[in-house]
């Protein structure tokens, strides 16, 4: 048993997903079918620098095994919209 920790450094050159020009970009972490944890906003930017660490708990071995998928966002600020998609890896 033991944590498992994954930095999220940074993305360069994302698509403009707001009228201005920019994105509002954010990650959602998946690691298999445990709890999704999610970055914070960067605001207004084409390169994001997060530097975060996600800690996972369990069993090592197991866990390297599962995949990890990220899902780049762009945070949507009007009520009742929904943040667009900007891609996954």
């Amino acid at each position: 048993y033991g944590v498992l920790s994954v930095r999220l450094h940074s993305a360069e050159g994302l698509m403009a997903a707001d009228r201005n020009g920019y994105s509002d970009p954010y990650v959602k972490l998946h690691l298999g079918n445990r709890k999704m944890e999610r970055s914070d906003v960067c605001e207004m930017t084409l390169d994001p620098l997060w530097d975060q660490t996600f800690r996972f708990s369990g069993i090592i071995s197991a866990m390297l095994d599962e995949p990890l998928k990220l899902v780049l966002f762009d945070r949507d600020k009007k009520i009742g919209d929904a943040d667009d998609k900007l891609g996954e890896a």
